[in-house]
């Protein structure tokens, strides 16, 4: 079991589903990253497939935790609300295993608007909490690794 920001657990599933949701901006990072850049843990030039993104300052389990906590305590809705809505804009609308890019999104929402759906809320209320609380760097992937298995501690 894993207690993100000390206060509300949160699983792997549905971290997995968490990251997933935000993946294009990750990926739109490590896209738009120069190609020499350093490494900030060991200071060496990052190559190609050794290039990873990091979410730098406050961790993205973090960002979920403090996220759930707002999402249950502050909006009083449940873990298993905010699940089911990413299960289902996911797994039986999108049928994929991430948002790809920023046009998807928008599609998806434009879809759900369309049908009143409101599960989309749950979902771009993540993405937008995420967006704005993150900072992400690049790291050399054995430095990214190394520093996850140290905040797991």
């Amino acid at each position: 079991m894993r207690y993100l920001n000390g206060k509300t657990y949160v699983s792997y599933k549905m971290q997995k589903k968490m990251r997933n949701l935000v993946y294009y901006k990750t990926n739109d990072f490590k896209k738009s990253t120069h190609p020499d850049s350093k490494c900030p843990r060991c200071g060496n030039f990052i190559w190609g497939n050794e290039l990873e993104v990091d979410h730098y300052g406050i961790s993205f389990r973090e960002i979920a935790g403090t996220f759930v906590d707002t999402y249950v305590n502050d909006l009083g809705k449940t873990i298993d609300e905010f699940y089911n809505s990413m299960r289902y804009v996911l797994d039986d609308v999108l049928n994929v295993y991430y948002i790809r890019n920023e046009n998807e999104l928008n599609y998806l929402e434009s879809k759900f608007r369309e049908k009143k759906d409101s599960r989309i809320d749950d979902v771009l209320f993540w993405i937008q909490f995420h967006n704005a609380s993150m900072t992400l760097k690049v790291m050399h992937k054995k430095c990214h690794q190394m520093k996850s298995k140290e905040t797991q501690k």
